[in-house]
């Protein structure tokens, strides 16, 4: 037992020892870290203060500083720090609004898959650009210039017609769409190689997609900038100028001031400017979200800066916080039992929680969803003040549509417009975790615009249905033509006014007529328009032609019964249906029921009981009738068939079958090599 309690002595005393050891170089440390601080403050004086702003960092000096990056080169690759390097692509639209359910779970899919396709070493920001063009930019494209020919007139005509139209439209709105890519690497070599092959990657999924898209250069990079923050400036650059300016490429694309003064807002020049972020609140968003934003004619750019987080730290995080959960739930528990209460009652919170907590680990370890934490923000830029809050005002009730809210930067308008620039960098770090499903939401494509570009050619709205119509006119008129041969002559007269009256009120609908009128009655009239020379034409067929004398014409020319047989059967139906019609017109009329469409609007069920029911019934027994009297006639019967009418071609057939291949001929030529 002594020696024990000697033992035990010898350790106390031991550890004394260190501690006071400990103590002595405690006490060194610290007057040794005196007369550092006294040697420092004496190096300091005299020398002025580093102002810094007011969320830390170097006050920047002049606007140069401002815009972040190193470095643009040529092929449009960007140096934004010392070993950060990105590229930038333009991508076209597509259409994904007007298409159908299948198709948009397609062009969905694949959106979601190219989401995918980028790990967590790659930061993307898309950038959608809404910006009306300049007056003098609108007029260029829509002036076609006088040649010394004889089509002067047709050109004037032309040029009228579509500043008719632009002033009628978007007053030159324009979209556009980048992606940005941005990647580490040590040096340029590496960083070269590495954006080339992401480059290709993505294209191929834009390619997939249906999506035309090009890579920017760095001259075309710079004049995206240049006319963000310059916006009634043209851009004048060259590479070659900056070999003997001694200026950098910053200096090309800055405006002359930024005034950062205001909490709220900012200013460019004689632009005042607003940056906001979107703070997503509903449960579920709608694909139609962008597109509503994006629907605002007016300046703007929307911003989404995305970054995938790797899918194991991801499933870890969402165990932690279960973990979390599960045991703030047991918390609850223990209290409950301590106060009395059951322990099934837990926060309403908590719950909800803890269920999309687990539906959330579900669908990443489950489905092909990833974790992405993307920042959303809003930049508008206008002369007036007045004009942006209303502007602002109106994305608000865009956004509480869709139980989203747009919130305003406060004192970080800076960052703000810094990362809403297609370079790459974001600098807010108010950020949302989504899966890829709900970053897809986000889909970028409404309708495919179509452009005054290269040789496109414009010819106002609704364009192709006018030189339609006019050769379904000539068409008609042959017709009647054909009828007036014919001894129909009542055919060829009704059936010309009746068109007249089609055509004429197409034209007026088309030139004079609202996008509403136009969208509600062009369909109709456009099917008329196909649908009419073919039912006159019939009507014409089915007055002049025999059943007996038309198998005998197929047998002539050694048509086969499998088409000329349904042919017969079709030509007596539809006068033996007429006679029916006719037949229960008349009963019906006797029994006081009304026929007419009058009749029908007053006494809509009646009307269909008594005289469609009918109807419906006696088709189907005139087609069983029609087929035993056929069979009955030996209509069916392999031996060659007799006739005592005489078929042979006359002048009118060799006529017509002459205009009928000089009409072809005419069309095929229109079609195909034409100019």
């Amino acid at each position: 037992m002594n020696q024990i309690q000697k033992k035990q002595q010898k350790k106390l005393n031991q550890e004394k020892r260190n501690l006071k050891k400990q103590k002595e170089d405690l006490k060194s440390i610290s007057i040794s870290q005196k007369k550092m601080k006294k040697a420092n403050i004496s190096k300091e004086k005299g020398k002025p203060k580093k102002r810094l702003s007011f969320f830390g960092g170097k006050k920047k000096k002049s606007v140069q500083e401002t815009i972040p990056y190193l470095r643009m080169l040529r092929n449009g690759i960007c140096q934004v720090e010392k070993n950060k390097f990105n590229k930038m692509i333009r991508f076209l639209d597509i259409n994904y609004q007007l298409s159908t359910e299948e198709d948009k779970e397609s062009i969905f899919n694949e959106f979601s898959s190219f989401l995918n396709y980028f790990d967590p070493s790659v930061d993307i920001e898309l950038s959608y650009i809404n910006r009306i063009g300049k007056n003098e930019e609108v007029e260029k494209n829509i002036n076609v210039p006088d040649r010394n020919d004889s089509y002067n007139e047709i050109r004037k005509e032309y040029r009228e017609m579509l500043k008719n139209q632009s002033q009628k439209g978007n007053n030159g709105l324009t979209k556009y769409m980048y992606i940005t890519f941005s990647l580490q690497a040590q040096d340029l070599k590496e960083a070269t190689t590495r954006l080339e092959r992401m480059e290709m990657d993505i294209l191929n999924n834009f390619k997939q997609m249906g999506v035309k898209a090009y890579v920017l250069s760095g001259y075309e990079r710079l004049k995206v900038i240049h006319d963000i923050l310059n916006p009634n400036k043209n851009f004048v650059f060259s590479f070659e100028d900056l070999k003997y300016s001694g200026l950098s490429t910053k200096d090309y694309i800055v405006p002359a001031s930024f005034n950062f003064s205001s909490h709220n807002q900012f200013k460019i020049g004689e632009y005042f400017g607003e940056v906001n972020f979107l703070q997503i609140l509903a449960p579920e968003l709608s694909d139609r979200l962008l597109s509503e934003f994006l629907g605002v004619e007016e300046n703007m750019i929307v911003t989404f800066h995305i970054n995938s987080i790797d899918q194991t730290e991801a499933i870890k995080m969402i165990k932690r916080k279960i973990t979390d959960l599960d045991k703030m739930k047991i918390e609850e528990n223990k209290k409950a039992i301590r106060s009395g209460y059951d322990i099934d009652i837990l926060p309403s919170d908590l719950i909800t929680y803890g269920n999309d907590a687990k539906k959330l680990l579900v669908e990443l370890q489950n489905h092909n969803e990833r974790m992405f934490v993307i920042t959303i923000l809003f930049t508008n830029m206008e002369k007036s003040r007045k004009k942006l809050s209303n502007i602002i005002f109106q994305l608000n009730s865009i956004a509480g549509r869709h139980n989203c809210v747009l919130k305003n930067l406060n004192y970080r308008q800076e960052q703000g417009l810094i990362s809403s620039l297609p370079l790459g960098k974001n600098e807010i770090e108010i950020k949302r975790g989504l899966t890829t499903s709900s970053t897809a939401v986000f889909i970028p494509f409404t309708t495919e615009e179509l452009c005054l570009e290269g040789e496109s050619l414009y010819y106002g709205l609704i364009s192709s249905i006018l030189p339609s119509i006019e050769y379904e006119l000539a068409f008609v008129a042959l017709i009647a033509i054909f009828s007036l041969i014919n001894r129909k002559i009542k055919i060829a007269f009704t059936g010309i006014l009746i068109y007249l009256l089609v055509y004429f009120l197409s034209i007026l609908i088309v030139r004079y007529g609202s996008n509403t009128f136009r969208s509600i009655f062009m369909p109709f009239l456009g099917l008329v328009n196909k649908i009419y020379p073919v039912c006159m034409l019939s009507m014409i067929i089915l007055s002049t032609t025999k059943v007996g004398e038309f198998l005998s014409a197929m047998d002539y020319v050694g048509v086969s019964k499998k088409i000329s047989i349904p042919l017969a059967v079709m030509l007596r139906y539809i006068p033996t249906i007429k006679e029916d019609w006719l037949y229960i017109k008349d009963s019906m009329r006797f029994r006081g029921i009304s026929p007419s469409f009058l009749g029908f609007i007053k006494n809509p069920s009646l009307t269909v009981e008594c005289i469609y029911s009918p109807m419906i019934i006696m088709a189907a027994k005139a087609a069983d009738e029609l087929t035993i009297a056929s069979i009955t006639r030996g209509i069916e019967s392999p031996n060659k068939r007799t006739s005592i009418i005489r078929i042979n071609f006359g002048i009118l057939d060799y006529l017509s079958i002459i205009i009928g291949v000089i009409i072809t001929a005419f069309t095929i030529y229109l079609r195909y090599f034409y100019d």
